[in-house]
């Protein structure tokens, strides 16, 4: 339990593997004593399927439902929700290890008939190509023996169906959620995590607590806008999988290394293969070279060939079209605006 003064969240810290095989027992339901309940269904001491569930008095929500591409179990344990008792899914970015257990709610019908995912727009543009790509590997794993098919083509289109596109504001449940009882008060904020075009943290609030989840943590990017700050809360739940890691080699140092390097082979007539991340990351590397490439002599740069393929032709095309406003950095925006090119991540 968490004292905040005004009431308790109450929350597990075992990791959902450990629960028993029948329901996921609450310790403490939800109230005006207690405004929320935090059950984590995947993310506890591991990498991958993050999700929370968070209980109201007169609600329940997901924060996130992701996939775990490593070892043990894929999905996060959906055991004890039944049907149709989710009313909404927050999502705090597209990164499959935190949207790609979405379209396995949508196969168990554990969402309410008119549930919304409320995220931000770029999340809903990137999580259209991340789900369906993931889909196909999930296919390609169903046939493996011990394996099943848990989701189809048709739950990843129901679950796209449901998305709520929005900014970096503050809402109310009861403008997205049908049929709640009058007496939900529970109120959302989205704000900026730097972490992935449109990622952002998610602070809940209800009867004067608030709890906040922070999602990815970025700040290193070089086309993202600053971290926003969040609101001050009564309980944290952070993203820690490099908490212990107390200095990281500078960003710009490694732009400038990756270029250099990349440059030098070019004039040494040697290809250049760089495997990456196809949403984040590839766009990372496309606006190093962007930004650099018209500093070089006329010889050097007619040497070049910059290709780009695979799932980072899609999300790269998705990029070029969100990032304006409060999803890019000041750079982007310049580029947008004073240059006037609606392709900024692409060379010329």
């Amino acid at each position: 339990m968490t004292d905040n003064g005004n009431g308790q969240v109450a929350y597990k810290t075992t990791t959902v593997d450990e629960y028993a095989e029948d329901d996921v027992p609450l310790e403490v339901d939800p109230g005006d004593g207690t405004p929320f309940v935090v059950i984590p269904r995947g993310g506890v001491q591991e990498v991958g399927r993050s999700c929370y569930q968070l209980e109201t008095k007169f609600g329940t929500y997901l924060v996130d439902a992701g996939l775990n591409q490593g070892d043990g179990g894929q999905f996060p344990d959906f055991r004890g929700l039944d049907e149709g008792q989710i009313d909404a899914v927050f999502l705090t970015h597209a990164h499959i290890d935190h949207i790609g257990a979405v379209p396995v709610i949508e196969s168990r019908h554990l969402l309410s008939p008119r549930a919304p995912i409320i995220t931000t727009r770029p999340t809903e543009a990137l999580a259209s190509t991340l789900l369906k790509d993931s889909l196909k590997i999930h296919k390609e794993q169903a046939e493996k023996p011990g394996r099943e098919q848990l989701y189809t083509e048709t739950d990843v289109r129901k679950v796209l169906d449901r998305f709520v596109p929005r900014g970096y504001i503050r809402g109310d449940i009861q403008d997205y959620v049908p049929n709640l009882p009058e007496q939900e008060t529970l109120t959302f904020d989205f704000g900026n995590s730097a972490h992935l075009l449109g990622s952002a943290w998610i602070a809940l609030e209800t009867l004067g607590s608030r709890v906040v989840f922070s999602g990815d943590i970025g700040g290193r990017s070089n086309h993202l806008p600053d971290f926003d700050e969040p609101p001050k809360a009564d309980s944290l739940f952070l993203e820690s999988t490099y908490g212990g890691t107390e200095n990281h080699d500078s960003a710009s140092d490694i732009r400038t290394d990756i270029y250099t390097d990349a440059i030098s082979a070019v004039r040494d007539q040697e290809p250049v293969l760089i495997p990456s991340f196809g949403v984040g990351r590839s766009q990372e590397l496309l606006y190093i070279f962007k930004n650099r490439l018209h500093q070089l002599d006329n010889d050097t740069r007619s040497q070049i060939q910059l290709i780009y393929d695979g799932m980072s032709v899609s999300s790269t095309n998705t990029y070029n079209q969100h990032a304006h406003g409060e999803f890019a950095s000041e750079s982007i925006r310049n580029l947008r605006v004073s240059n006037g090119e609606d392709q900024p991540f692409l060379p010329e």
